[in-house]
């Protein structure tokens, strides 16, 4: 309470209180926002990091066990299905932002599909070799995105990619 003249009580906010309040919940405010996306962004980068692991894998077994092996995508249910079912975290989509350009490595047309690898199967031959192709992720937000690509050569290389205006290996 503050005193204005002898003898009367002020009873309420100034203005200056007020703004400092609002100020330090817009703060807050601002900071959660930041948070979300950023644990939305850790999220994607987890699934990409996975989704590798389980393809060199894959490469892998179908190398020690000179047999044909399939991992098959289905993006309706953010899910791929190799030995078993994994299905994306919830803030993770099998999709693109609108505009970029691929595939990572020499990017020329506007990415259409998010998943490139015919029948969104990807095949891993007995000699080592993968499928060509790709799949993009991103986050609900569609704050980044990611991708994952297998090229078409003699020996196949798998590689991570991050869009920043360019993609970026990574």
């Amino acid at each position: 309470m503050h005193l204005l003249k002898k003898g009367f009580m002020y009873k309420g906010f100034t203005l200056l209180e007020l703004m400092i309040v609002l100020a330090l919940l817009m703060g807050i405010a601002g900071l959660s926002s930041y948070f979300l996306v950023f644990t939305d962004t850790m999220a994607v980068r987890r699934e990409v990091d996975r989704l590798y692991a389980v393809l060199l894998y894959m490469q892998r077994k179908a190398l020690l066990e000179r047999r044909q092996l399939v991992l098959v995508f289905d993006p309706k249910r953010s899910s791929y299905t190799a030995d078993h079912e994994h299905v994306l975290d919830h803030a993770v989509l099998f999709s693109y932002k609108e505009g970029v350009r691929g595939p990572p490595s020499h990017p020329i047309d506007t990415v259409k599909v998010a998943i490139t690898w015919p029948s969104n199967r990807v095949t891993f031959f007995p000699d080592g070799t993968i499928a060509a192709g790709a799949c993009y992720l991103t986050d609900r937000h569609r704050s980044c995105q990611y991708a994952l690509t297998c090229d078409a050569s003699e020996v196949t290389h798998i590689r991570r990619y991050r869009y920043d205006g360019k993609w970026i290996l990574v």
